[in-house]
């Protein structure tokens, strides 16, 4: 059974409910259609989850298109026709970049999946409005990836967390294959936000330009330099020209390194004097990890919680926990050691310890209590 559904403006319908109210007969007709393109259109879905990975690195490694998809649908209509529907989601979206994978395996025989990835990636067109961590490569292109004859590896590059201090450097390979038939000469080239130093970033290839034989590779090191301290994530591109070929683009992201300290925060035992009780246990509360400025996730690796004497001597793990993202965790205090055995009457010192991910070095924080 199918029951048509008409909806009014709330202005409409509470002056149609004045006028029924009133005891007059009330007349609805359907005007003209009108449409309007969707200020959120061309852009990454809300739904879409956005990078970085959890160990830092750029994700997704590129977008394709996942709402309002037409799809066929299971079953037929009334009529014996087939039925249609429109679909939207993530899976939908991989389900586009897999059958272009698909379609591009098979018209490219001889590709490997590194170079499907590198060609796929490289040839994604990119979205003005979405940051790296957004879209990665940008939004797939399978007409460009089809005529794509060079790809670099990995499609996107991290160069991982800055220090806050000025001269920080880093240094990334990057791979350059050629699937031609013929010898190519490429030039690599920088974003053109970071010319000149203009956001404290110097950027330089080794070699900057290099020629790779037919179905050969070439291998490229990319340095980075800060020239003054970093507080926010930077993103940008470079940009990859093969001599009478459409060029590609790498997109590149620097994150800024927390503090020791900055991984544990906000710490709170509910009682610094207790008498141990399995049924009302002391509580320490903590934050580990945080949310930096412009987004970015400080999240922990891994965390300990060690119970030591008040000689410093070390009495076991209490309790050990891995990848943690930011946020709030309690751990309730019993008054029993590593093994079990209820603890003597006397000083201790909890020794929390939180790892980052990646580089850096680790946060600690000290909880004195005492057990009578």
């Amino acid at each position: 059974m199918i029951v048509p559904v008409v909806g009014v403006p709330s202005a409409v319908g509470a002056r149609l409910g004045e006028e029924l109210a009133d005891g007059r007969t009330v007349l609805v007709s359907i005007g003209r259609a009108s449409s309007e393109t969707s200020p959120a259109a061309g852009g990454v879905a809300p739904f879409s989850s956005r990078g970085l990975a959890f160990d830092g690195f750029v994700k997704p490694d590129l977008v394709a298109p996942g709402v309002g998809l037409l799809t066929a649908d299971p079953g037929k209509a009334e009529d014996g026709s087939a039925r249609y529907s429109s679909i939207s989601g993530t899976s939908a979206a991989s389900a586009i970049v897999a059958g272009s994978a698909a379609l591009l395996a098979q018209s490219r025989p001889d590709l490997d999946a590194s170079a499907l990835k590198g060609l796929l990636a490289g040839s994604a067109r990119l979205l003005p409005r979405e940051s790296v961590a957004a879209q990665g490569a940008g939004l797939l292109d399978i007409g460009a990836t089809s005529a794509g004859e060079v790809a670099a590896l990995p499609t996107t590059l991290s160069f991982g967390r800055a220090t806050t201090r000025s001269g920080w450097h880093a240094i990334r390979k990057l791979v350059l294959r050629n699937f031609s038939s013929r010898r190519l000469r490429v030039e690599l080239a920088t974003d053109r936000r970071d010319r000149g130093g203009a956001r404290a970033l110097v950027f330089a290839f080794a070699p900057s330009q290099v020629r790779i034989r037919p179905h050969g590779i070439a291998t490229v090191y990319v340095a980075v330099r800060a020239l003054a301290p970093m507080g926010d994530p930077v993103e940008g591109l470079f940009t990859i020209r093969p001599e009478g070929s459409n060029a590609i683009h790498v997109p590149w992201l620097i994150t800024v390194r927390p503090r020791h300290d900055e991984l544990l925060s906000s710490i709170r035992l509910s009682s610094r004097s207790f008498e141990p009780s399995d049924n009302a246990p002391a509580v320490l509360s903590f934050q580990a990890g945080r949310i930096a400025s412009g987004g970015q996730l400080e999240p922990v690796s891994l965390l300990v919680l060690r119970l030591r004497g008040s000689d410093g001597k070390s009495l076991g793990i209490l309790a050990q926990l891995r990848d943690l993202l930011p946020g709030r965790f309690a751990f309730g205090l019993t008054g029993r050691d590593a093994n079990g055995d209820t603890l003597e009457p006397g000083r201790y010192r909890l020794l929390l310890t939180a790892y980052p991910t990646g580089q850096g070095s680790s946060s600690e924080a000290v909880v004195p209590f005492t057990i009578r």
